[in-house]
């Protein structure tokens, strides 16, 4: 018995129906299909989220060329940390909201009234080249960097700091005396002792391995291409032996331009995918669509520093008066660091602490400058310039209000530079220029503290302390005092507010402190910067948030992502 019609009757079949019953049958089967096809989809959609997926290739513009891409020598060059970041892990990093979570640590202990870190390492850590990552790589890079004769720019912030192994994968360090912040110091990225160990300190800023580097971060490094010996692009890919989740990006390659103009341009034709560090302004009112504008808060105070030493009349605190009503704050921070800059008129940046409510900054006032200047004795003289006559010793001394202002290349000092020459000039101070790349402003002038006044910037930690920057025993290199300022007040003021843990109790002391910087007009504050970055749509999971320096922008570089898959939900 046949139960199955043939094939012979199912190509029959339809001949039985007429035209409006097929078309009426049709329907139906759509109707169910999509029904089907809506419910599937409904029901898919409920039980599964978008998550990153891996793959994918982000290009991001710079302009300073790399010379050391190594934690210990990571002092002037953006680049250098920005790599740096990628490439080496540290024992914690900070979130987009300034909140410290582990890196290469697994967990960590604070004891002993906050002198005592203990910190336990994840046992997955691996080196680039397949190596396990060990208490003795902590202890070397510590180390390394207290040892004078590596010149490790970082180590200032570990004097007074013992560091010791407990077993493989637990190291401890000890602090002569409570420092709230020091938790800060433990971004600090780490070597691997046994590439570095029979090194020669002094000779390490020539090794290959700052150029090729070799670390336990979310990236490896894979190649350099160079034209002319100056390097065109930098490629890293991502380590399939992280330790963490992530990274999803594939691959993040690094391409150098010679000028801001080559770097804009390629962002706008989209060349690249990204850049940073770029004045909102400079890319018009228009910008590339594609493109998402983003911007850091960074806790970073930009200003001129006088220094008094090197030419005397500037330790008149009139003629600093004079010389702060002359500036045009509000131009310099809008024309030099973007609308996206904040006001800042004391030495903590801005959103820290908070401004100190009861300090009055010296507003723009260049007729009240004139009129100071002329009472301390600068009259003009034939040739326009201000000069002040006096009798020494029976001598006419003739003191010419000249000042030499220094900065470095950086695009958005130069053109603070400018405006403020500009201003200066309007109420009868010669001003002379220098702007130098970064490293020879540092050996040539910061350093030897050869110059009259500077501008330049203070960058703060996530948990600021402005002991280095402002503290009497700072004022020789290497430490940071370029303000070349004393005072026993604030010298026990800083002392004391960095051995509390009391966050109210040391914002009290920073007031005072702030209040004594202002009254004796110790620099010329002009603003906080953001940072910009302008990223392509198509890379996700980025997130806004304050960062220290600008390579903290790939503190959570692990969750950027370009391509997304459905996954189920938990």
């Amino acid at each position: 018995m046949q139960y199955l019609p043939d094939r012979k009757r199912l190509l029959y079949l339809p001949r039985l129906f007429s035209q409006q019953e097929k078309i009426i049958f049709l329907v139906l089967l759509l109707i169910v299909i999509s029904s089907g096809s809506f419910s599937l989809t409904r029901f898919i959609g409920r039980h599964t989220e978008r998550v990153p997926e891996h793959g994918g290739v982000y290009r991001e513009g710079l302009l300073k060329q790399p010379r050391l891409i190594n934690p210990l020598f990571l002092a002037s060059n953006d680049t250098d940390r920005d790599i740096a970041k990628l490439i080496y892990s540290s024992l914690i990093t900070f979130d987009a909201e300034g909140n410290p979570i582990p890196d290469l640590a697994e967990h960590y202990e604070i004891t002993d009234e906050n002198k005592t870190y203990t910190f336990v390492l994840r046992k997955n850590a691996r080196w680039h080249d397949g190596k396990a990552v060990t208490a003795d790589d902590i202890v070397f890079t510590v180390e390394a960097v207290q040892n004078p004769a590596y010149a490790s720019p970082e180590r200032p912030n570990w004097q007074g700091v013992t560091v010791e192994k407990l077993d493989d994968h637990t190291v401890r360090f000890t602090l002569r005396q409570p420092y709230a912040p020091f938790i800060n110091n433990l971004t600090l990225g780490i070597i691997p002792k046994h590439l570095w160990k029979n090194v020669d300190p002094i000779s390490a800023p020539l090794n290959e391995l700052n150029l090729r580097p070799v670390g336990s971060g979310a990236y490896v490094f894979s190649n350099i291409e160079k034209t002319e010996e100056l390097a065109a692009r930098i490629t890293l890919t991502a380590n399939p032996r992280f330790h963490r989740e992530g990274p999803y990006l594939k691959r993040i390659e690094f391409l150098f331009f010679p000028s801001e103009e080559e770097l804009v341009q390629s962002l706008r034709t989209g060349a690249i995918d990204g850049a940073g560090g770029i004045p909102l302004q400079r890319l018009g009112r228009n910008i590339p669509r594609g493109l998402t504008p983003r911007a850091f808060s960074m806790p970073s105070v930009f200003g001129v520093f006088l220094n008094a030493n090197k030419l005397e009349l500037l330790a008149d605190k009139d003629v600093r008066i004079a010389l702060m009503q002359a500036l045009d704050t509000e131009r310099v921070r809008k024309e030099a660091a973007g609308d996206d800059a904040k006001e800042t008129y004391t030495p903590i940046p801005a959103g820290v602490f908070g401004l100190n409510p009861d300090i009055s900054p010296i507003r723009y006032d260049p007729e009240k400058a004139k009129n100071i200047l002329e009472k301390e004795g600068f009259k003009e003289n034939e040739e326009g310039m201000r000069v002040k006559k006096e009798k020494k010793s029976g001598k006419e001394i003739i003191t010419p209000l000249r000042i030499q202002l220094a900065t470095s290349n950086a695009p958005q000092l130069v053109r603070a530079t400018e405006l403020i020459k500009t201003m200066w000039t309007d109420v009868g101070v010669t001003v002379e220029l220098t702007v130098l790349p970064v490293i020879e402003l540092e050996s040539t002038l910061i350093r030897p503290r050869a110059y009259e006044a500077l501008l330049f910037g203070e960058v703060y930690s996530h948990d600021p302390d402005p002991f280095s920057f402002w503290h009497s025993s700072q004022i020789k290199d290497p430490g940071l005092n370029i303000a070349m300022y004393s005072n026993r007040k604030v010298d026990e003021l800083l002392a004391d507010a960095r051995k509390t843990a009391d966050r109210e109790i040391r914002r009290k002391k920073y007031e005072e402190f702030e209040k004594i910087i202002s009254e004796d007009v110790a620099a010329l504050f002009l603003y906080s910067p953001s940072y910009n970055y302008f990223v392509n749509k198509k890379v996700r999971g980025i997130r806004e948030g304050t960062i220290v320096l600008p390579a903290d922008r790939f503190n959570e570089v692990t969750e950027w992502f370009v391509y997304t898959d459905r996954a189920w939900k938990r």
